[in-house]
């Protein structure tokens, strides 16, 4: 049976890209049911992925919901942008920093208060109706990923149709549960500056690409034969990248550095995961059938696509801080990030449709690129 699989990778604000070439996906899918059995999504790209699990017996229907909820979105709508709610969790950062040492235990663990968030996700997915889907068999998986903080472990949380087992590998688990609004959270919660969510009795989890090294992963153990992974990150070009080092620099803030690091979290890890799964292809291809048949082994060639921005997503949030509610400008302000400075940073806290509407078109008009190619891998793979 054909299991092919969508895993979308977070980003922050940057999972607007997703939404646009889902949207583009959908248009160029000529059936009404969803073309993805496996549907997989890490940080923000969690969000996306329970949408489209939600609408996956009407995948048109269900991009253009996701399109509408990235192209109307406001920062507000994310986390709490309010003078007091901004200046309290700073002051509560600051007097832990300050005071941390005649403390008994600091309370700071976060920046923003997420609470609207919840209720955006409440409001536009049932998790009720995913089950369902799940169990008349028009949903094979659905999965979300995120870490704890306790253990450093990955957890992947997932519901699936009988038959897909829980699985324990190094520092990554399978957990299967009746997932909620929780896991979504869990897993799209920027370290630092969104908060943790306790689930699973109360352990504290957050963003599932901190520890999840192997994002295709949870898609292969839940049985997928085949994937089509999105990023939010321009793929570098091989050539330049000495010239670029070379280069003189100018003096870095806490912005640039911090933004390096998101970047390492969130962008690295599915351009390195696809290359290994590309070197596993080619190995298998080139060996003798009759020696791949002596491993006994379940080691199987998988086809896999991925779309990745044509264009460099963090230059797009360039002079976006400026958008951004007094005090939390003010406070980023003091990290480094400006009109012209910190743009990476900016990237993952922009969630106002001025920026997410522009990465929708990108991640549209990538697909249509690329309008043939996909449809004839969505067509080939994908059981209709």
């Amino acid at each position: 049976m054909k299991r092919l699989a969508l895993i979308l990778a977070g980003g922050g604000a940057r999972a607007a890209y997703q939404a646009g070439a889902i949207r583009g996906l959908a248009e160029i899918w000529p059936h009404r049911q969803s073309p993805f059995r496996v549907i997989t999504g890490i940080s923000a790209g969690s969000i996306n992925a329970s949408l489209m699990a939600h609408y996956n017996d009407d995948f048109l229907a269900g991009s253009e919901k996701l399109w509408a909820l990235w192209n109307t979105l406001t920062i507000d709508q994310v986390f709490r942008t309010d003078s007091y709610s901004l200046l309290k969790m700073g002051a509560i950062v600051m007097r832990d920093l300050a005071l941390g040492g005649f403390l008994p235990r600091p309370a700071s663990s976060h920046l923003l208060d997420t609470t609207p968030l919840r209720g955006l996700i409440e409001r536009n997915v049932d998790f009720d109706r995913i089950r369902a889907l799940i169990q008349k068999g028009q949903l094979g998986a659905f999965a979300v990923t995120a870490t704890n903080y306790h253990t450093g472990c990955a957890v992947t949380f997932f519901d699936a149709e009988a038959g897909v087992g829980e699985w324990v590998r190094n520092n990554h688990l399978g957990w299967r549960q009746n997932l909620t609004c929780d896991h979504i959270l869990a897993s799209s919660s920027i370290p630092v500056f969104f908060p943790s969510v306790q689930i699973a009795g109360g352990a504290s989890f957050g963003d599932g690409t901190v520890r999840l090294l192997a994002p295709l992963s949870p898609a292969l153990r839940m049985g997928a034969n085949s994937l089509l992974a999105v990023g939010v990150r321009k793929p570098k070009d091989p050539t330049h990248l000495a010239e670029q080092n070379l280069r003189p620099g100018r003096t870095i803030s806490f912005a640039d550095i911090a933004g390096v690091l998101l970047n390492a979290v969130f962008l690295d890890t599915l351009e390195s995961d696809m290359e290994r799964l590309q070197r596993f292809n080619r190995t298998l291809h080139g060996m003798d059938p009759s020696a791949r048949a002596a491993l006994q082994t379940n080691w199987r060639i998988i086809e896999a696509e991925s779309l990745q921005p044509s264009r460099d997503l963090g230059l797009s949030a360039g002079g976006m801080s400026e958008r951004y509610p007094l005090v939390l400008r003010h406070l980023l302000r003091g990290l480094g990030v400006g009109r012209r400075r910190g743009s990476d940073v900016s990237s993952y806290l922009a969630f106002d449709y001025h920026y997410t509407g522009k990465l929708l078109r990108i991640g549209y008009n990538d697909v249509m690129d690329r309008r043939d190619q996909l449809r004839q891998f969505l067509l080939h793979h994908a059981q209709v």
